[in-house]
């Protein structure tokens, strides 16, 4: 496995890991508000068994949670959009045109599929076309899914804690960490997904390009 092949595949572990741990402290929070006290302390040693457990059991939540979390993000994010400067705007807009005409005198009476898009069309071209561009692509999706999957459990973190702590079973000082960090985070995360989705769809005619010029030498 190259270096390459590493971090794709971490952040692509990661994407799973993290957000379903979020999900797991969220579960046992609300079962404990609902149904007993938390523990006044935790265990000095805990077995790598539990250890193990708990990696298996947020990897599978983050895995099992995804079809809502992903979706979740895209209509925040649509909600909280930024205005991007037109300069920029224009620049996008300016590849996609010229990949279109590109198309259209190369391969004359080609359509692209209405339900496929030129985003989704480049991107399919360049994973067969070249394995280099293509992780180039793919370190852009597992970092757009690693981000994308984190504002909706940090949300529900956020509603059970309080819940937690008007049920008297967490300290506000607890609560005020969690409130703090899971705020930061889905700021991050929604700005850092917005930014991605651009920086993606850019990388992604540009490859395009190269992938095509290469191929018609």
């Amino acid at each position: 496995m190259s270096l390459s092949d590493f971090f794709i595949r971490g952040r692509q572990f990661f994407g799973f890991l993290i957000p379903g741990a979020v999900w797991v402290l969220s579960g046992f929070l609300l079962f404990r508000s609902l149904f007993e006290p938390l523990p006044t302390s935790f265990p000095e040693n805990p077995s790598w068994t539990r250890v193990g457990l708990f990696f298996v059991v947020s990897y599978l939540t983050g895995v099992l949670f995804q079809f809502v979390s992903f979706p979740f993000t895209v209509w925040l994010s649509s909600k909280l959009k930024r205005n991007t400067s037109e300069p920029a705007q224009l620049r996008l807009s300016d590849l996609k045109s010229k990949i279109e005409a590109l198309l259209n005198a190369d391969y004359v009476g080609f359509v692209i599929p209405p339900e496929e898009g030129v985003r989704s069309f480049c991107k399919r071209f360049v994973r067969e076309t070249t394995v280099v561009l293509g992780n180039d692509l793919d370190s852009y999706e597992e970092e757009i899914n690693l981000v994308a999957m984190l504002p909706l459990p940090s949300i529900v973190l956020m509603l059970i804690s309080t819940f937690a702590f008007f049920s008297n079973v967490v300290t506000p000082q607890f609560l005020s960490v969690i409130i703090t960090i899971a705020s930061a985070m889905i700021v991050y995360c929604v700005l850092r997904f917005q930014r991605l989705l651009k920086e993606e769809e850019r990388e992604t005619y540009q490859c395009f390009l190269i992938a095509h010029l290469t191929r018609h030498k």
